[in-house]
């Protein structure tokens, strides 16, 4: 290669690693909403979801924050919570949160800040993922750090626990649903085997079909103009019926 070659192609590489991002994200109105007395309860943000009011609901280590657009207000253990070491968020029966944390699980009506301690610490452990599948009505709990394989085969229910939406009662569902999405009649549904591995299934009216899994992880999925995105450590999938 010729020096001149050399130095176009070193000068290219310069203008899209530096120049173009930072002409890019120039443009990116960026709002920072530090910590504070008044504001944010922690810069550690675990999850965050927005109700049917347009409420913005942020799961912290010191709290639940709230932001309604232009002000920030916060629920702590002080208040009711089980602990303020939040790790997941839920919406339930659309006018009410499941909040996951250290202290156990605790739901909060949108409304009136009332909270019902559901499940104490001592009864289950450290909550670490909800799932709130509204087909059956069950919440699906999972206990926080048990990602260790020989763990989980081990003792399942002692790392999963299924709820009845109605009353709370303990399901004898064995099936651990971890995340679904419905578009029309279609389902894409993660959920774990007894190895605590993930599983994808895709189910259309009476068929399941398990998609393969060794090459592909899916990390999250979601919705986009009426269909199935999936975020894949090979990139973006949309799924077309």
């Amino acid at each position: 290669m010729t020096k001149v070659r050399k130095n176009i192609l070193l000068i290219s590489i310069f203008f899209c690693v530096v120049i173009f991002p930072a002409c890019f994200f120039s443009q990116v109105n960026l709002t920072n909403y530090p910590p504070s007395l008044d504001g944010l309860q922690s810069a550690n943000c675990f999850d965050l979801l927005q109700d049917k009011n347009g409420v913005l609901w942020i799961a912290t280590e010191d709290g639940l924050s709230r932001f309604n657009g232009t002000q920030f207000s916060a629920i702590r253990q002080k208040d009711g919570l089980s602990n303020d070491l939040i790790h997941d968020l839920e919406i339930f029966n659309a006018d009410h949160i499941l909040v996951a944390s250290r202290g156990g699980l605790d739901m909060i009506n949108i409304y009136n800040d009332s909270i019902t301690n559901i499940l104490p610490y001592l009864e289950f452990g450290e909550i670490g993922k909800i799932h709130y599948d509204s087909f059956s009505d069950q919440i699906h709990l999972y206990k926080k750090h048990v990602w260790d394989a020989k763990l989980f085969s081990a003792n399942v229910e002692t790392f999963h626990k299924v709820l009845n939406g109605t009353d709370f009662s303990i399901s004898t569902n064995k099936t651990m649903i971890y995340k679904k999405l419905v578009t029309d009649t279609l389902q894409f549904q993660f959920e774990i085997d007894v190895f605590g591995k993930q599983k994808y299934l895709i189910i259309d009216k009476n068929d399941t079909i398990r998609l393969k899994s060794r090459q592909l992880i899916i990390t999250d999925i979601f919705k986009y103009n009426g269909q199935m995105c999936a975020a894949t450590s090979d990139g973006l999938k949309l799924l077309k019926r």
